[in-house]
């Protein structure tokens, strides 16, 4: 059985074997997890295959990327939230995460870049996106809720 790999102009496959090495068929070298995170935020699009069985590794690799190590997302979800996503159903958890939360965090990223307050990544500076501390949303509307002037 062929191998299944990308299209020219496609993304850009990325093999992963037994011992968990990430092999990247663009480059002909093994990268490591740092360095898929770097395309990641770069916006290089990629997806990750099991080299043995061409199964698709593309999620839970990059779910495992961002919730292991130093600085991990799951680091920055409050205990609250955790424990009520606990509570719900899987097929509710399942709805909010394929349905809901792309949507809102893709407003919330679109109002922050307008703002001024939410960038890219930038990976060729350890890959942490330049921020400045937001503003009380009340000083971008002309002054406190209530007050006529």
């Amino acid at each position: 059985m062929a191998r299944r790999t990308t299209e020219p102009g496609g993304p850009r496959l990325i093999k992963r074997y037994g011992n968990r090495r990430l092999y990247d068929t663009v480059e002909h070298r093994c990268i490591s997890r740092d360095e898929l995170l770097g395309l990641a935020r770069s916006q290089v699009e990629f997806i990750v295959r099991d080299a043995r069985t061409d199964e698709d590794l593309t999620q839970p690799t990059l779910m495992a990327l961002l919730t292991e190590g130093a600085g991990a997302v799951s680091e920055a979800m409050p205990i609250e939230f955790l424990r009520e996503l606990a509570s719900l159903q899987q097929q509710a958890v399942r709805d909010f995460f394929q349905s809901h939360l792309p949507a809102a965090f893709r407003a919330y990223v679109e109002l922050g870049r307008k703002a001024g307050v939410v960038a890219p990544a930038d990976p060729a500076s350890g890959g942490e996106p330049p921020a400045r501390p937001p503003e009380p949303l009340r000083s971008r509307r002309g002054g406190a809720r209530g007050k006529r002037g």
